[in-house]
């Protein structure tokens, strides 16, 4: 009866030890916070599918002059409702907890920008630039 304690421990213990060493996750629901007013603008769905990541407006925290649709999109995602719609894309990861490589639609202006993420603790640091990453500017993100 010892050793079947000692062995049940023993396994509860490497289990909780290797959840408090696992890597913290990107994938989740995130609230954006608008970097200018501080309002919390939408919430999104990021996801890792094939080692990429993508991110999808699930709900949006209306703000006076919000019409719910991309009118000032580009291309494929001009006039789309803004809930539903897939912002983020094709970011890899390029080092624990940071994704680069993707591109982001700022829909309130239509503009697609370049977009690297760092996850840090329970923020998340969306950094979205033109050319260089000096060339940008970063919201911090929050799970929901």
């Amino acid at each position: 009866m010892r050793a079947w304690t000692l062995f049940f421990t023993f396994f509860v213990a490497l289990f909780y030890l290797s959840a408090a060493i696992a890597k913290p996750s990107i994938e989740g629901n995130w609230i954006t916070i608008d970097d200018k007013t501080g309002a919390r603008r939408v919430l999104a769905h990021l996801s890792v599918q094939q080692d990429v990541l993508n991110g999808t407006i699930v709900s949006v925290f209306p703000q006076p002059g919000d019409t719910g649709i991309c009118s000032e999109c580009p291309g494929e995602f001009k006039n789309k409702s803004v809930k539903g719609l897939q912002f983020v894309w094709g970011l890899t990861e390029e080092s624990p907890g940071v994704w680069s490589g993707g591109h982001i639609l700022d829909a309130k202006t239509g503009k697609i920008y370049r977009v690297k993420m760092a996850l840090k603790g329970k923020k998340l640091y969306v950094r979205g630039y033109v050319g260089i990453t000096m060339m940008g500017r970063t919201q911090i993100w929050v799970r929901e």
